[in-house]
């Protein structure tokens, strides 16, 4: 940094003192190398908004001003890291392009120490500075790079893409630009997060009913732990999860994925339980998940874990009106938030959340996973016996 800044301080003295054809006063050198490099810098950073004010006196080394947000005279040195390294890469090229106009410029790998989220910009910013007669090289493994320069090449006929991958460089390679595809982009994560990759993608895809997510929510915390590979997305009602559709879509899309369709028993009688296992469909044996998560030795373990003493633990069981969420044909609904306001206002009891889904989310989910005989069922209501 500090011999960029002396870098370009000895240009505007030299061109401001020495006469040359395009003789330019110190001041109107400063006012046009803030408006370039501000405009490189423009809309890189938006959360806060960073934006050049001034690059000192020239004999304090490094004094670059900037406004980030509401403060203004924000001091090169108190950026954060990728601050640093984006102004730093915009402030290199822009002090090297008049002495090397005709030129490639290869930068490798620019994406690092810079947030993910600006690699797309910072790509725009660069262009900005890079002469005209120059060219841009980047060795990138970073998708946003690769996702800008593809839209650029759709805009324009001078950006290139070179897959380097699959390639035997001992030998003489001939590389011809490529237009990035699913393959393409799969390559590229498998490289960028190497054994992390298959933990990206779940290998299985539970179904289940409720299309705001809420019972999916509940199922991803009761299995996260047992089953982390699997994931639970909510497809609206049961008639939804039983269509076939979207199943053939997941496992065209997601690699080596099983797709399992979950739906609540409610008033089906057994016989037809074991109809639709037969279909593929895996069914609850009791009514719907709340009848797991209000089961009587759920709520004691949940209450045990979030602090009542003994007596007022007993008491709140002795209220328990659900007579026992076990029963395959309670719908217990409507005792839910009745019973949730007693635990609420009990004495001793921390945090239980602000209305019976938070308590589930918060407190049901975990208890559930402890209390093995209701998990067990659970689980193999879902994943079958030999989970």
């Amino acid at each position: 940094m500090s011999d960029n800044f002396n870098r370009l301080g000895r240009r505007a003295l030299h061109r401001a003192l020495t006469g040359e054809p395009d003789t330019k006063s110190l001041g109107q050198f400063r006012r046009e190398t803030l408006g370039e490099i501000r405009a490189a810098l423009e809309g890189l950073f938006d959360n806060p908004v960073l934006s050049l004010q001034d690059f000192g006196s020239g004999i304090e080394s490094g004094a670059f001003r900037f406004k980030k947000g509401d403060i203004e005279d924000f001091h090169y040195k108190n950026l954060s890291g990728g601050e640093k390294a984006a102004f730093d890469l915009l402030l290199d090229i822009f002090v090297k392009r008049s002495e090397y106009e005709d030129a490639i410029y290869c930068i490798d790998e620019p994406e690092s120490h810079v947030a993910s989220s600006i690699h797309g910009r910072l790509l725009d910013s660069m262009l900005k500075l890079i002469p005209m007669r120059s060219q841009l090289w980047i060795a990138t493994h970073s998708t946003g790079f690769v996702r800008r320069a593809m839209e650029l090449s759709r805009e324009r006929d001078n950006v290139a893409v070179l897959d380097f991958s699959g390639h035997n460089f001992d030998e003489p390679v001939s590389l011809t630009p490529t237009r990035p595809n699913r393959s393409f982009f799969r390559n590229m994560y498998e490289v960028l997060q190497d054994d992390l990759a298959g933990l990206v993608a779940p290998t299985c895809v539970v179904l289940c009913e409720g299309s705001d997510n809420t019972d999916a929510k509940i199922y991803n915390d009761i299995f996260e732990e047992s089953h982390p590979d699997t994931l639970f997305v909510g497809r609206g009602g049961s008639s939804e999860v039983e269509k076939g559709d979207i199943v053939a879509i997941l496992e065209a899309v997601i690699p080596n994925v099983s797709v399992l369709r979950l739906i609540d028993r409610d008033d089906m009688p057994e016989s037809s339980r074991h109809e639709y296992a037969d279909r593929g469909i895996r069914v609850l044996r009791r009514r719907e998940i709340e009848n797991y998560l209000w089961d009587k030795d759920v709520i004691r373990r949940a209450l045990e874990n979030i602090g009542p003493d003994e007596t007022t633990l007993e008491t709140l069981l002795y209220q328990y009106p659900f007579k026992n969420a076990k029963d395959d044909d309670m719908k217990i609904d409507d005792l839910q938030q009745t019973f949730f306001e007693k635990i609420r206002n009990a004495d001793g009891v921390t945090r239980p959340g602000r209305n019976r889904k938070e308590f589930a989310s918060a407190h049901l989910a975990k208890a559930l996973r402890e209390t093995n005989e209701v998990f067990k069922e659970l689980r193999e209501d879902i994943f079958g016996s030999d989970s």
